[in-house]
């Protein structure tokens, strides 16, 4: 989209601090900065120490750009969670700087709003339904419970370190029964424990 990208390491701050950025480029005379998180989720301690990061780092590159405009957004990329945006955006609306624009945005908004590129957000989204396509069994390879001779051997190592739980998987309690029914048709790997 030609920004040129620039170095995330933005220096050290007043408190003497080591700062980076998730994303720091330019085009033109703007400096952008997008600080990304994927869910807004934080607890009332971690909002505040978020924002107040924000702030450190658009004085920095306040800063180092010296008569640039800086767009400065919090990114959160779940678009589901959106647990602080109250409290994000009053302290948005704080904002006095005429030089520095600040934003927030969830899921899609920043390719909507910052970007008008609505293309990349579905590209991401499209790239990363492909990888989780490629990895899905890589990821997801969970041995046969009821044949594998792997689930065979931990299920003997668990009747020695955790006789207990052999105990409970064989019991005739209605969810155990339930779950041998599910994981266990044949009942093979249960035999001889």
């Amino acid at each position: 989209m030609d920004y040129e990208i620039l170095s995330k390491n933005l220096g050290i701050d007043e408190q003497g601090k080591r700062l980076s950025a998730d994303q720091v480029f330019a085009k033109d005379d703007t400096i952008y900065l997008i600080e990304q998180k994927i869910r807004d989720d934080h607890d009332s301690t971690k909002k505040r120490g978020q924002y107040a990061n924000l702030i450190r780092k658009i004085r920095l590159l306040k800063n180092t750009f010296v008569g640039k405009n800086i767009k400065a957004c919090m990114w959160f990329s779940d678009e589901s969670l959106t647990k602080n945006k109250r409290y994000y955006l009053e302290e948005i609306a704080n904002n006095t700087d005429d030089t520095v624009e600040i934003s927030l945005f969830y899921g899609k908004e920043l390719f909507e709003k910052l970007f008008c590129r609505l293309d990349i957000w579905e590209e991401l989204l499209a790239h990363l339904r492909q990888n989780k396509l490629e990895r899905s069994q890589e990821i997801l390879n969970v041995p046969d419970f009821d044949t594998s001779e792997q689930m065979k051997q931990a299920l003997l190592r668990a009747k020695t370190e955790y006789p207990r739980l052999i105990k409970n998987l064989l019991s005739s309690k209605e969810e155990f029964v339930e779950l041998r029914k599910e994981l266990f048709p044949t009942a093979c790997n249960l035999q001889g424990l």
